[in-house]
């Protein structure tokens, strides 16, 4: 976790001030992958409950839309070539959030 995330970080300081949308969507994909999300925060219902009940699991966009959600973040998905570039104070406020299990 300590490696990847010092990987955004230093990006963080050679682009823009801050971390892409795109590395914070690879650092959760990362993340997901190796076992650091809880399974409860990676699993979502869809369709009706009844009579079969059906899950799927979330995208790490779907992650980090839900996590900038509980940390109070206003973000904007790739828009006219452009997308949200989150300084570290942002960064961190979003793997603490509660949509990622507050991984840190």
């Amino acid at each position: 976790r300590a490696a990847a995330l010092a990987r955004a970080a230093d990006d963080a300081s050679s682009s823009e001030g801050g971390v892409a949308l795109a590395e914070v969507e690879r650092l959760v994909r990362w993340l997901e992958e190796a076992g650091h999300v809880p399974p409860q925060q990676l699993v979502v219902e869809s369709g009706p409950a009844y009579p079969l009940q059906k899950f799927d699991l979330k995208t790490p966009g779907r992650l980090v839309a839900d996590a900038a959600k509980d940390a109070g973040l206003a973000y904007v998905l790739e828009k006219d070539g452009e997308s949200t570039v989150f300084s570290q104070d942002d960064l961190a406020a979003l793997l603490t959030a509660k949509a990622l299990g507050s991984l840190f």
